[in-house]
């Protein structure tokens, strides 16, 4: 699949309540990008999650960016947004089942663990950075299919 595409598809499926919050989406996607291995619909429920985080975060409005840039053998998204952000001593917990910082339990604190748990299975990373009034940066890793292989390497005959 196209990882990039899967994302776009996401934000645009929230497109009408991220601008009734006054939140701008700017892309910023490289050209010619590989194909990863992927379920659609698991990598569209993860970038929801992730999507509708930073919607909570910026309740006045604001910005966010999505990336996506080839790195070697790998794909790497981005979704960034001006939220609130996440104090310094929540960050090594994010991804933890049931842990949340939003207020009066608007959310089971499994939403992240979600996200970390379907990029896991896809063969990808995923990790956080974030700063306090600045905003949050979640970063996606996805392994290409053609991974390792040589762009001279002929096909292996089947009789």
């Amino acid at each position: 699949i196209r990882v990039e595409r899967v994302l776009d598809m996401a934000v645009d499926l929230m497109k009408s309540k991220l601008e009734s919050k006054r939140i701008k989406i700017e892309r910023k996607f490289n050209s010619d990008l590989r194909r990863v291995t992927g379920n659609e619909g698991q990598l569209q429920r993860a970038f929801i999650n992730v999507v509708l985080n930073a919607e909570t975060s910026m309740p006045n409005g604001g910005v966010m960016t999505l990336s996506a840039e080839q790195d070697g053998d790998w794909v790497n998204l981005g979704i960034a947004d001006t939220g609130h952000g996440i104090a310094s001593e929540n960050l090594e917990r994010v991804f933890e089942p049931f842990f949340t910082t939003k207020d009066n339990w608007r959310g089971a604190g499994l939403g992240l663990w979600v996200v970390y748990q379907i990029v896991q299975d896809h063969g990808g990373g995923v990790s956080l950075e974030s700063e306090l009034d600045k905003g949050t940066l979640v970063s996606f890793r996805f392994p290409c299919i053609d991974k390792g292989k040589s762009k001279d390497a002929s096909p292996v005959p089947l009789a």
